[in-house]
């Protein structure tokens, strides 16, 4: 497991008692994972970008085959299982969702309570997704980027 420390005024990853991390992953700045979460990571194959959460009793699997890439600013509510998917930056996953493998999310969406995904599906930035097999709605308001900054911060002194 590693730790993004590139910048000195980013916060360390918050990682409850009872979050289980099996396997090597690597783990952004201020990430949030809560009780109950399991991040299992076979070969390496499971980021967790900057400020990006997941929430209680959620379970996050990557495989070679099937690795899993979490954006920026990401939040997932309880009970989410994520299996071999790729999720954009400032997305929000309601509780009770499944991502099956090959699942391709863009930046800037939000997936409904109890929606799940098929395999290989994608779905385009800036949409809303409702429950059952997941189908679109009216686009959300644009999301702002100002979150999204590298952490490639040099200070002069």
């Amino acid at each position: 497991m590693s730790f993004n420390h590139a910048c000195p005024d980013v916060p360390a990853p918050v990682i409850a008692d009872s979050a289980v991390l099996l396997g090597p992953a690597w783990v952004g700045a201020g990430v949030v994972l809560a009780q109950g979460t399991v991040v299992r990571s076979h070969e390496a194959t499971v980021s967790i970008d900057n400020h990006s959460a997941v929430l209680e009793n959620s379970s996050v699997v990557g495989t070679a085959t099937h690795p899993v890439a979490i954006g920026q600013r990401t939040v997932f509510g309880h009970r989410c299982q994520v299996i071999g998917a790729r999720i954009g930056n400032l997305y929000e996953v309601g509780n009770g969702t499944i991502l099956m493998p090959g699942a391709v999310l863009g930046d800037g969406c939000i997936l409904g309570e109890g929606t799940s995904s098929a395999r290989a599906r994608s779905f385009p930035t800036r949409r809303s997704w409702s429950a059952g097999p997941a189908t679109s709605s009216v686009p959300p308001p644009t999301p702002t980027a100002s979150g999204l900054r590298a952490c490639a911060i040099t200070r002069s002194s």
